[in-house]
Order: C-alpha cells, then sequence, then structure tokens
C-alpha cells in the first residue's frame, strides 16, 4: 500500500471547462504530483471533496491560469482562454491550453449541501 495523500488544496477555473486540480502532497516521493482532473459534475465533486478534506477554505477559482505540481518538483501550467466551444490542447510553450466559454454561476461554487433544495 503507498503512502498517504493529503489534499493541500483544490484549484479550478472560472470557465465552463469541468477542470480542477487536487494539490496533494504525499510523502513518497515517488508519487507524481498533484492530480488534474474533469469531470461532468465538476460542482458537486468539488463540493463533496472539499467538504470531506476539510478544505472549503482551500479552494481557488482561478481565471487566468493554474499552476500545479506534476512530480518530483516540477510545475506544470494550464492556461484558461474563453472560446466559442471546449477545446484542450498542448501548447508550444509545453502549457496545457483550455479554450471554453465563461461559466455562468453567479453564486459561489461552494455551498452548504444542507441549504440546497
Amino acid at each position: 500500500m503507498g503512502a498517504p495523500y493529503c489534499v493541500a488544496g483544490i484549484s479550478v477555473s472560472s470557465l465552463s471547462d469541468n477542470l480542477f486540480v487536487l494539490h496533494v502532497h504525499c510523502e513518497d516521493n515517488k508519487q507524481k504530483g498533484d492530480v488534474v482532473l474533469q469531470s461532468d459534475h465538476a460542482i458537486e465533486t468539488l463540493t463533496k471533496m472539499a467538504m470531506s478534506a476539510d478544505k472549503v477554505d482551500n479552494v481557488n477559482i482561478n481565471q487566468g491560469s493554474i499552476k500545479f505540481t506534476v512530480g518530483q518538483g516540477k510545475e506544470g501550467i494550464i492556461d484558461f482562454t474563453s472560446g466559442s466551444e471546449l477545446l484542450i490542447a498542448k501548447a508550444k510553450n509545453g502549457h496545457l491550453t483550455v479554450f471554453c466559454h465563461l461559466a455562468s454561476v453567479s453564486e459561489p461554487i461552494l455551498t452548504d449541501p444542507e441549504s440546497l433544495p
């Protein structure tokens, strides 16, 4: 069994791309680093994960880019740009580039589940 992970924070873009990054710390140096995920239910997933990990205050909503650890101290960057449809590609500069329309969420991304209808 591998070393336990500790969720240090969660980053999500302000676009409707459904991407988010789990920033993790692990005692095992052989681990790959942060986890980049996409979910059709990103808001629900983030809400449950942040509450379960007691990291509600550690959710960052980013507009331009998200930095994440690839492994062994290396850094990756996801750049976000508004566009007409979802497109994810690796740019010439090595960054992951995401084109997507702006989210239409006017309420905070995390809410108390007991306050939901």
